[in-house]
């Protein structure tokens, strides 16, 4: 082999080390930043979302407290609007909401 051609071919493998050294920083990272966006998730956003769908169902439940039985507004609408969020939190399966699940 030329003396060129070992300059050259060291000269690549110390730049593809370099990138595979960078690329497991980046992946170290990504799976850091993943960890963290999935606590927060668990821990914050998704007690929230539990509070909002009970306030929507006691809104609900008051909705139909408020219209007279005889009005032209179909309760079976909202009764059925109440029966599927109320098995959703039920559930509490994150996997409903559109939400990976972390095994």
């Amino acid at each position: 082999m030329k003396r060129a051609d070992y300059v050259k071919t060291e000269k690549a493998k110390k730049g593809v080390e370099k990138l595979e050294s960078h690329i497991l920083v980046a992946s170290q990272a990504i799976e850091t930043t993943s960890a963290e966006i999935i606590k927060l998730r668990e821990s914050k956003l998704y007690p929230q979302l539990v509070e909002l769908v009970q306030g929507l169902v006691i809104s609900l439940f008051s909705c139909q407290l408020l219209i007279p039985a005889n009005s032209f507004f179909n309760m079976s609408i909202v009764k059925r609007c109440i029966d599927v969020i109320a098995s959703k939190v039920a559930s509490s399966d994150l996997s409903l909401f559109g939400w990976p699940v972390d095994e």
